[in-house]
């Protein structure tokens, strides 16, 4: 689904960077040479110390952390959370969804994968450190941005998706700053960091396949293929990964989970009807008749039709997901390397929904339509469609794409470099069906369908125009009769939505850090360039 956007915009620095990592790559090994005949005189003459003291050489593992620029050793006293891959993989965590669900600090209910807190994000998750919003959270891969996704919640946020990520068998750790870090990484990192770092230097193949079924309230499962193989090249100059994640999940109906609360709704159908003339809210006769639930409203105010929709939303959407990732890097001469990283993901969600949702601007229904009781105008308090009419199915897409590349190298034994740059694309599909509201109200004036006259002479009814009945006599009509609510009706209430999406993003970066030895400290300066559209 990525559409035809991602070529002009996506891929116009492409021969840029293609040129500048030639032309560093050639210049690096050129560089490597000289230094190597310098240091084969130094190697000879370091060989016998070595050797004699082999037993007591200790590795120092130097690196920068999430946070800082600064490189540090990596057992230095640091704010960091780390969690690594495979102990997660161990503790049935298969995705980094459910990484993030069970950390304490994350908080809100947007990261779960139910249906029922957002209408547009289905099938994504993101990460909401200190409940501070999904969009005070910044979340990077190998300390480099990710493309934020095109889907937005309910309240107009946008994040990342971490269902767009590399599958969990290729995450070596999980890197969380707790602590505000706006200073460095701007104010996307208010809350705090997120930082999933790939595996490196792997060398093998792994394969883990999960099947899990509900024993009770409900029937409800998820497969799970993952995959992941690495290994060296160039006379171990070089190293590669790639793997894969495959999730298909079916959908779990709210209704069939005994503990959760009776989720039902005053706007129902069969529906209630305020009357004017008696001053109060009166539920359709054939309210218990039809599965509607009779409320008494407090104080005199009447009585209303619930609606039971539980038989027929899912709580867990039917989701089939696709994730892809490799990586590589090579390293001529041992003073810069050069790596490149690919992603792709893709995720299809269909959901199930009530027949149709609750019209909330209070239609009303004329005196003179064939099927109203009380000869005169009454207001709506409902739903077009409920009992007796099959859920409606909503179908959301969201596909993501990754490649970056870069060089790094040493300027000095304390200094460093390097020079990267990302490019992300994400595209949403968002499908659902709803009430045209006009329409509606047009079907109850009597003219209703798409072939209904137009033009001041029309009559209600009649030139092809129908009246839609909102009342329970339409489901004893005869089908074809004036009281009965046809196919043609439906077509003509209940609209499709179309939404689409896409979010772009576009990262040049270079750095340059390393130690201070006057001061005792580090230093780090760079310089970033970055374009983000979301549309």
């Amino acid at each position: 689904m990525l559409r035809g956007k991602i070529t002009p915009r996506g891929f116009a620095l492409a021969p840029m960077l293609v040129l500048v990592l030639v032309l560093a790559t050639a210049l690096a090994t050129k560089s490597g040479a000289a230094q190597s005949e310098q240091g084969d005189q130094s190697d000879q003459a370091n060989q016998s110390n070595q050797a004699g003291h082999a037993d007591t050489i200790e590795e120092i593992v130097v690196m920068a952390r999430t946070g800082s620029r600064i490189s540090r050793q990596s057992d230095s006293p640091s704010p960091l959370t780390i969690h690594e891959g495979p102990d997660l993989m161990d503790a049935g965590l298969k995705d980094i969804r459910d990484v993030v669900g069970v950390l304490s600090i994350n908080a809100g209910s947007e990261n779960n994968s139910d249906n029922l807190s957002q209408n547009y994000t289905v099938g994504t998750a993101n990460v909401n450190l200190r409940g501070l919003g999904v969009a005070s959270t910044l979340v990077l891969v190998n300390g480099r941005r990710q493309v934020l996704s095109s889907a937005q919640t309910d309240d107009g946020f946008s994040f990342v998706d971490l269902a767009g990520l590399a599958p969990m068998l290729a995450i070596e750790r999980v890197e969380i700053l707790k602590d505000g870090a706006a200073a460095i990484y701007g104010s996307e990192a208010v809350a705090g960091v997120v930082n999933f770092i790939t595996r490196g230097g792997y060398n093998g193949f792994e394969l883990r396949s999960e099947f899990r079924t509900r024993t009770s309230e409900g029937s409800q499962e998820d497969l799970t293929v993952d995959a992941v193989y690495g290994g060296d090249f160039g006379g171990g100059d070089g190293g590669f990964l790639v793997a894969a994640s495959y999730l298909d999940r079916t959908s779990l109906i709210l209704a069939e989970v005994d503990w959760l609360k009776p989720s039902t709704s005053g706007f129902g159908n069969p529906a209630s009807f305020n009357v004017p003339s008696l001053g109060r809210t009166v539920a359709d006769p054939g309210c218990a008749r039809y599965e509607g639930l009779l409320q008494q409203l407090s104080g005199g105010a009447g009585e209303i039709c619930r609606f039971d929709y539980a038989p027929q939303i899912t709580t867990i959407p039917n989701e089939r997901r696709l994730q892809l990732w490799g990586q590589g890097d090579w390293n001529r001469g041992g003073k810069t390397a050069l790596w490149a990283e690919f992603g792709y993901a893709k995720n299809d969600i269909s959901r199930e929904v009530s027949p149709s949702f609750p019209v909330l601007n209070t239609p009303v229904v004329p005196a003179y339509h064939p099927a109203n009781p009380y000869g005169e105008d009454v207001f709506f308090q409902g739903r077009p469609y409920g009992y007796a009419h099959p859920p409606e199915i909503n179908y959301y897409e969201h596909e993501t794409l990754r490649i970056a590349a870069g060089l790094e190298g040493k300027l000095t034994d304390s200094a460093s470099w390097n020079f990267s740059m990302v490019y992300g694309a994400n595209d949403a599909l968002q499908n659902p069906r709803d009430v045209h509201v006009a329409n509606f109200q047009a079907a109850l004036n009597g003219f209703g369908g798409d072939n209904c006259a137009s033009g001041p002479d029309r009559v209600p009814g009649q030139g092809g125009c129908l009246f839609f009945n909102p009342f329970s006599s339409n489901f004893e009509a005869a089908p074809g009769s004036p009281l009965a609510n046809g196919r043609e009706l439906y077509e003509f209430i209940i609209g499709d939505y179309i939404g689409l999406g896409d979010s772009r993003l576009t990262t040049v970066e270079a750095n340059i850090n390393g130690d201070l030895p006057v001061f005792g400290g580090g230093y780090a300066v760079g310089a970033q360039h970055r374009q983000q559209s979301l549309d």
